[in-house]
């Protein structure tokens, strides 16, 4: 068999196309992973820095919250003891209040038996008067009419 030198060179030219185009094509590969492996850093990176920040902002976000918790259970306490305070004063008020109410029903109820006693030496007297009249009125006999009876 004989082949040209033609027929070799082209056939040489393909093999270099070929082996230029797949070493090519492995340069772009090799290029574009790099890229993404760059482009994967930068955003892990970027990641990591906004995950700091959020941690940053949480923390802080904390400490104010535990801030604002001891100053309201600091209010609250003030306020407590404020209302406990008060209702001392108030439980102290109202102990003098029975204790006047408890007097002044100790007064009434020694002027209702002044009352009662009262009431019965009236009707006792009433009893005396209505004896007295009947006394009275036989001593002076039947009344007298205008108009005398035949």
């Amino acid at each position: 068999m004989f082949v040209s030198m033609e027929v070799i060179t082209i056939l040489g030219s393909t093999v270099t196309i070929i082996v230029a185009m797949a070493s090519g094509f492995g340069w772009l590969v090799t290029r574009m992973d790099a890229r993404f492996a760059a482009s994967d850093a930068r955003m892990a990176e970027r990641f990591a820095m906004v995950e700091g920040r959020f941690s940053g902002m949480e923390e802080r976000m904390d400490a104010r919250f535990a801030a604002s918790d001891a100053r309201m259970d600091e209010r609250f306490a003030m306020v407590e003891g404020r209302f406990s305070s008060m209702e001392e004063r108030m439980d102290a008020r109202f102990a003098a209040s029975d204790a006047r109410f408890a007097m002044v029903e100790e007064r009434f109820s020694g002027m209702d038996a002044r009352f009662g006693a009262l009431e019965e030496r009236l009707t006792g007297i009433e009893h005396e008067v209505t004896e007295v009249r009947i006394a009275v009125a036989r001593l002076e006999g039947p009344p007298r009419r205008l108009i005398s009876v035949r």
